[in-house]
């Protein structure tokens, strides 16, 4: 009988030790998709970053008389607005945790202030090219400092190494870049 109770109480150990076993090895999965993830989208928002910097610093171009309908000195845009970032299919959102959905709802905040821009720039004739290309500057900066806020997020829940802005941008972060712009289109922008 004692040897039945031993039996058993060392199956029900061994069933105890396979199920902690599993549940570790399922947290420890869950943690590299979850840091996989991390550097995978990291990348695409520095490279995002960039894209909106040159729309942030687009001092456009200054218009001909006649040209695009508009009046002599008007200013326009010479950069091509970004499209949203595109993620890779193959993401485990589940295990980003937190930081799930406003990396996931980045592309409708850059869809919704493409549209608006776009509106601003069919009424630009009207409204002044130079408030548009204001807007236009004003509303990337808004979005790449979103997109900064999150890569500095997705860095240290993920210990991920920092990027190096030395070199690009004259040595300036591209938040600096974004809040100057933001401060410098104020008056200008179209609400």
């Amino acid at each position: 009988m004692m040897e039945a109770i031993i039996a058993l109480a060392g199956v029900g150990i061994g069933f105890l030790l396979n199920i902690l076993w599993d549940s570790k090895k399922a947290r420890e999965r869950e943690q590299r998709d979850a840091h996989d993830a991390a550097m995978q989208i990291t990348v695409i928002l520095e490279g995002y970053v960039h894209d909106c910097v040159a729309v942030a610093i687009d001092i456009g171009e200054t218009n001909p008389a006649g040209d695009f309908g508009t009046t002599y000195g008007e200013k326009r845009p010479t950069v091509k607005l970004p499209e949203p970032p595109a993620y890779p299919a193959d993401i485990n959102w589940k295990s980003l945790d937190d930081l799930s959905w406003p990396i996931l709802e980045l592309k409708n905040t850059v869809k919704t202030k493409n549209i608006k821009i776009a509106n601003i720039e069919e009424r630009g004739v009207a409204l002044n090219a130079r408030k548009g290309l204001a807007t236009r500057q004003r509303s990337y900066a808004e979005i790449g400092l979103e997109v900064c806020s999150l890569i500095k997020r997705l860095r240290e829940k993920y210990n991920l190494e920092p990027m190096e802005y030395a070199e690009l941008y004259m040595g300036h972060p591209p938040e600096k870049i974004f809040e100057d712009t933001v401060k410098h289109t104020e008056w200008l922008t179209v609400k």
